[in-house]
């Protein structure tokens, strides 16, 4: 799991560098940004997968940061550190999508420890519900196309007429053309034989 921390205070930066051995876990600290600003631009060409970060920052808040990255990217997971005159900012922090906040003076190897399994957890769940909502959308257009087929081969063999399969295409959000229709009649057999031949 890449982790990004965020924060316009140098020394904060420094604190949660050393708060934990990160080499024993199974976070990288991949990169460290003094605005929002900053953070979006690294995010945009960089993997991320949790992002910790300050609500009040010059040039992009924490607040102006979940929300554009949410608009992006609801697989990464925002937790918020906050000072106690916060409070408004973690309301819509929490609004926008931050998953969790921890106040600044609460802050340690422990607790910063638990927010950061809570967000891999997280993020796991979240990559498997869009795999299955993907696979759930291949199956439906895979099946819508099948049904399309099926209209036109009604419509070929006459069961249909073109106003029906016209109707049958728009149930479907799908255009049956227009015009007049040639239709050619492949021997299957004798393909085979010619195909044995070669």
């Amino acid at each position: 799991m890449k982790i990004l921390v965020v924060d316009d205070d140098k020394i904060i930066r420094e604190d949660l560098r050393n708060l934990i051995d990160w080499q024993s876990t199974n976070f990288e600290l991949v990169a460290e940004a003094s605005n929002g600003y900053e953070a979006l631009e690294f995010v945009k060409s960089n993997s991320v997968d949790i992002i910790i970060t300050d609500i009040y920052m010059p040039i992009l808040n924490g607040v102006e940061l979940i929300k554009a990255i949410k608009e992006n990217n609801r697989r990464i997971q925002i937790l918020v550190m906050s000072n106690y005159d916060d409070f408004a900012y973690v309301k819509d922090a929490m609004k926008y999508g931050a998953l969790d906040y921890i106040l600044k003076y609460k802050l340690n190897s422990d607790t910063l420890s638990a927010l950061l399994e809570t967000a891999a957890i997280e993020v796991k769940r979240t990559i498997e519900a869009d795999n299955e909502r993907e696979q759930l959308k291949k199956a439906l257009l895979k099946e819508r196309e099948q049904e399309y087929q099926t209209i036109w081969t009604k419509f070929l063999d006459q069961s249909y007429t073109y106003q029906q399969a016209a109707i049958k295409a728009k149930d479907l959000n799908m255009e049956f053309p227009e015009g007049d229709f040639i239709v050619i009649l492949l021997k299957a057999e004798g393909i085979a034989k010619l195909s044995k031949q070669i």
